[in-house]
């Protein structure tokens, strides 16, 4: 993406140069917080996930934007989830791409603005409406079984049985 400029390590950045800006979006990796990790899943706030998602608050610290959002994944443990609501002072809104997308991957959002005493408050964020998009909306249609291979298995309920490596 043109747009896109690299700036380096997180750990190294200067975020100040950045200070003022209306909006700071994004969210550490899920890897270590994720119910899917089997080895070594940190579950309390501590070890490299912890690190990672501090640099974000640094980003906000440093950055002070009049907006943030932050992202990550609904199966982290109640404590890490705790200690990121005690972090910006207010519960994420959990939101399942579902309703927009034809995968399912439920997401904790917290969204703040800036207060002109520096701290943030809760923006409230409505559930987007059910757009009832299916799998079968966004499958290309006539090459895939040329090119690409797709597999959707359902239990007699109707619910999903087949792997979402994408919801970690």
């Amino acid at each position: 993406v043109p747009m896109i400029k690299e700036h380096g390590d997180v750990f190294e950045a200067d975020f100040t140069q950045y200070e003022g800006i209306d909006f700071l979006i994004g969210g550490s990796p899920c890897t270590y917080w994720s119910i899917a990790q089997t080895k070594n899943r940190e579950t309390v706030a501590s070890g490299m996930g912890w690190e990672l998602f501090s640099q974000y608050v640094r980003a906000l610290h440093e950055a002070k934007p009049k907006y943030f959002i932050y992202e990550n994944n609904k199966s982290m443990s109640k404590a890490i989830r705790a200690s990121i609501d005690e972090t910006f002072g207010f519960e994420a809104v959990l939101i399942n791409s579902a309703l927009v997308s034809a995968q399912n991957r439920q997401r904790l959002y917290w969204v703040g603005k800036r207060n002109d005493d520096g701290t943030y408050s809760k923006v409230m964020v409505d559930q987007p409406e059910d757009r009832g998009i299916l799998l079968r909306d966004i499958l290309e249609t006539g090459i895939a079984c040329q090119e690409k291979a797709y597999l959707l298995a359902t239990d007699r309920g109707g619910n999903s049985l087949a792997p979402d490596i994408e919801n970690n």
